[in-house]
């Protein structure tokens, strides 16, 4: 089990990532769905809930939040594919980061919590650090003209650009 934290002012949104939905899936649409367990604490409000994302959501905001620490500016977004979560990150020039976090549970139809925070860059490296650590531990399955796959990433680059 692999865990990531996504950490503010008073805010810790934590993902525990439990196992693959299909274990003996060989491609990557089946294969990258994974269980997990999402906690978040937020002043006046908390929730704990079960829901499956996937790897390549994980690979996704790894890949652009690199690109933010490097750069000292941009987004990333964590957007799951069953809106689930959506969490939207913003530098600002001076190293602060702005979130917008959106959870829903039960998928599609459940009660929904919208919460901003801010944090900084400090809390980047760590985070990084644990998404490769769930990146090794539950890899995205490669599967050529896998054209799920490709619809998917489609989706959640329109997802991730609505807000």
């Amino acid at each position: 089990m692999a865990k990531l934290y996504i950490l503010g002012t008073d805010t810790k949104i934590e993902i525990e990532v439990l196992e693959r939905c299909f274990p003996e899936a060989i491609g990557s649409w089946e294969g990258d769905w994974v269980k997990t367990a999402i906690r978040v604490q937020i002043p006046g409000f908390s929730a704990d809930f079960h829901a499956d994302l996937r790897t390549d959501e994980f690979r996704e905001f790894r890949n652009q939040l690199v690109y933010m620490n490097k750069n000292l500016e941009g987004t990333a977004t964590l957007v799951s594919i069953e809106n689930v979560i959506q969490a939207n990150a913003m530098m600002n020039p001076q190293g602060g980061i702005f979130w917008n976090v959106t959870t829903r549970y039960p998928v599609s139809s459940g009660a929904v919590l919208d919460f901003e925070f801010g944090s900084d860059q400090s809390y980047l490296h760590q985070l990084i650090k644990e998404l490769e650590e769930v990146l090794v531990e539950f890899p995205v399955l490669e599967r050529q003209a896998d054209i799920r796959s490709q619809l998917n990433s489609v989706y959640r680059k329109i997802r991730g650009s609505e807000k």
